[in-house]
């Protein structure tokens, strides 16, 4: 039996999401793929073949994560603070997070959690 390559696994993966596939389903189903033929090394490889693949149609996965669901309107504008056009949202509820909400694409992030403002703050009177 052939192996399907990481590059074609990654365009199969954007196809879906692009349709509006379940991302955890998704996630679980290439995760289980990846173990079962032992490539689990490949993830990494396999991450920044989906952005890139994604980059290429027009589109930018943004994890946005916060205490509990964001509004459409607060994702659009991490988009725009990130620089984002094409924004994919994949949003992740963590109870930890006391205050705010923080959102990052592969290459820029911006944190605007309680705790990061007072790690900020922190920084800020460090240096002065």
């Amino acid at each position: 039996m052939a192996k399907i390559s990481t590059k074609q696994l990654a365009r199969y993966a954007a196809d879906q999401i692009l349709q509006g596939a379940d991302s955890k389903q998704l996630a679980g189903a290439v995760a289980a793929l990846l173990v079962a033929e032992r490539r689990s090394r490949d993830v990494g490889t396999f991450g920044r073949l989906l952005e890139t693949e994604l980059a290429l149609r027009g589109k930018t996965q943004v994890v946005v994560t916060s205490a509990s669901p964001v509004d459409s309107l607060i994702k659009e504008r991490l988009a725009a603070l990130l620089g984002v056009e094409g924004a994919l949202f994949h949003e992740v509820i963590d109870p930890d997070v006391v205050g705010g909400v923080r959102a990052a694409t592969q290459h820029a992030r911006v944190d605007l959690t309680v705790a990061g403002q007072l790690k900020a703050f922190k920084q800020a009177i460090n240096k002065g």
